[in-house]
């Protein structure tokens, strides 16, 4: 059957690709500045994406005790030392402003004497967790307030509309394509600059506790035009989201009582196993120990039914556990998720949970200005690497959408208005990647997309999850390549253009491969265990070796991996950290 599908061409100065936190904050900033913006998002605005599924806090140093500087060495050595300390610096001064913002558009964090009730995460020095009541609702509170911002300001947004291809011309960004899920045209966005704020890349896993829309595909995008990436590798993995019932997998709720209610974590046999993994912080260790602990007791055949651990706090008087409860969790709704009516009563009985992927650490390579290495293109947000180094730090997720996506506003706006050139679109990629849609239409039969989906998704659970190896992860790295040939030869179901939603996920698939190389490559390089990034074969951190990050670039002959030294601009590790002091005094 020949297709044929016509496009339809929309200009507007700048284009922003991704709605949630990052993007709309920075589509904000650049119409504050008088400058005409478009927002695409693949689904609804507030209805989707990782910002809404965000349960725990908002970090920013407004502890009397605390300091930007504080929080910024916290930041580094919760990296591993191998951060963008520009970058960091950059959050941790302007984290506070950033909460400020999300208050001013109707947040609501809790206050008590006009300042703000704050939260203990581990890792962090004071307790800088900003957050809403009930407990576990600061992204759906976020999300809902920025959307309201966003239609006061009369915001342009096209939404059920999947961008899967960056737009480039003699160098430069020019915009995007896209196409219209809900009648299946193609458009063509030209734009003067175009922002990247698509967050991470979780669903490339089988695992998961995020958004259906965290496909990675910003991370994809980039790559082919010739961005430059870092640090794939370090992949973050929350250790404790529900995994029975089965309809509650992925529920990261119950997470506070973990630091909180001081919750034990214990094994099929009643052991509390996390104080082998580490001796001093025991079940409140950080969530890279924490996932390594539970992944380490499962596959060592000490796990539970469903291939978890339990958490416990049953072993607290009711009175205690019902006062946690009505303060932070009415009617015992989790993340809106009533756990009486699913049948777990925390009071009497552990519930299940297991890692689960939660956070891209690495990503798109950008400067002070979120500029990447082709002119005219912006990312912010998860979608860009370098803040949080190897391990995110709990809560720093939502103030880095609100500082970056705030900078790649401002800063794309000055290039708009200084640009003096006229933008043009190059045709002939236009009508390849059209030609690239109309295929997947015309093929007869063909394997199935949500077949090859799966085991893409399971692969890389198996090989690239929580503790990885050479071989593991070379088992992997063919596993991809098969699955990409079989893709070649994909077939649509489904012929409809009124929300073809197989399309849609064949168009992310595609893009699928390229996040999973990255990452599967990168960890093959990268000999040592560092941050959420850990090798059985190597389980020693080599700091004489690996003070270094793994650049990721496109070249003719294919993905192309580099080693590159960590800028210590700011503070060297024996700085932030008595460890390597120690080192030095013993030398």
């Amino acid at each position: 059957m020949s297709v044929k599908m016509s496009y339809k061409i929309i200009e507007t100065d700048i284009v922003v690709v991704g709605s949630e936190a990052a993007g709309a904050r920075a589509a904000f900033e650049a119409q504050d500045q008088g400058i005409d913006v478009l927002v695409i998002t693949k689904s609804k605005m507030a209805k989707s994406a990782v910002t809404l599924m965000a349960v725990a806090t908002c970090t920013a140093p407004f502890n009397e005790k605390d300091s930007p500087e504080i929080l910024l060495k916290d930041t580094i050595k919760g990296g591993s030392y191998i951060n963008d300390q520009k970058l960091a610096k950059i959050f941790s001064e302007e984290a506070c402003q950033a909460v400020l913002d999300y208050d001013k558009y109707g947040t609501n964090f809790v206050k008590k004497q006009d300042k703000y009730v704050q939260f203990q995460m581990p890792g962090h020095t004071y307790p800088r967790g900003c957050l809403t009541e009930p407990i576990g609702t600061t992204g759906r509170k976020m999300v809902r307030a920025l959307h309201h911002e966003a239609n006061k300001r009369k915001i342009k947004i096209l939404e059920d509309t999947l961008v899967f291809s960056i737009l480039i011309n003699n160098g430069r960004a020019v915009g995007v394509l896209a196409i219209d899920l809900q009648k299946t045209e193609v458009l063509v966005i030209k734009a003067k600059a175009t922002i990247l704020a698509t967050g991470g890349g979780m669903r490339v896993y089988e695992k998961n506790c995020a958004a259906r829309e965290a496909t990675g595909d910003g991370l994809a995008m980039a790559y082919r035009v010739g961005v430059n990436l870092r640090d794939m590798e370090f992949v973050q993995f929350f250790p404790t989201v529900m995994i029975s019932p089965k309809n509650l997998f992925g529920q990261q709720g119950p997470a506070r009582l973990r630091y909180e209610l001081n919750a034990q974590l214990i094994n099929f046999y009643g052991e509390r196993f996390m104080y082998r993994y580490d001796p001093l912080r025991g079940d409140k260790s950080t969530r890279d120990v924490v996932a390594r602990g539970i992944y380490t007791e499962v596959k060592e055949g000490r796990g539970t039914e469903y291939g978890g651990v339990y958490m416990d706090v049953s072993y607290l008087p009711d009175k205690v556990i019902n006062t946690f409860i009505d303060r932070h969790y009415p009617r015992f709704n989790f993340g809106g998720v009533d756990l009486l009516k699913e049948g777990i009563d925390i009071r009497k009985e552990p519930f299940e949970v297991t890692p689960a992927v939660h956070f891209f650490m690495g990503g798109i390579v950008i400067n002070e200005k979120t500029t990447t290495n082709i002119e005219g293109l912006y990312a912010c947000g998860e979608v860009a690497g370098g803040v949080h180094g190897a391990n995110r730090l709990g809560g720093s997720a939502l103030p880095e959408m609100g500082v970056f996506g705030k900078r790649a506003g401002k800063f794309a706006a000055e290039y708009v208005k200084d640009l003096k050139d006229t933008i043009e679109i190059n045709i002939k990629q236009v009508n390849k990647e059209i030609e690239r849609i109309e295929r997947l239409f015309e093929r007869p039969e063909g394997p199935n997309v949500y077949d090859i989906l799966k085991k893409l998704q399971h692969v890389m659970w198996q090989g690239a999850f929580v503790i990885r190896s050479a071989q593991s992860l070379n088992s992997v790295l063919s596993e991809i390549e098969c699955l990409r040939q079989e893709y070649q030869n994909v077939a649509l179901k489904s012929k409809s253009k009124n929300f073809n939603l197989e399309l849609k996920t064949a168009l992310e698939l595609e893009l699928m491969f390229d996040v999973t190389e990255m990452i599967v490559r990168a960890a093959l390089l990268r000999t040592e265990s560092r941050g959420s990034h850990y090798r059985e074969d190597y389980p020693e951190k080599n700091d004489q070796k690996w003070l270094q990050n793994i650049i990721i670039s496109r070249k003719a002959e294919g993905m192309q991996l580099n080693k590159q030294p960590v800028e210590f601009t700011i503070f060297k590790p024996e700085e932030v950290n008595d460890e390597y002091k120690n080192k030095k005094r013993k030398n």
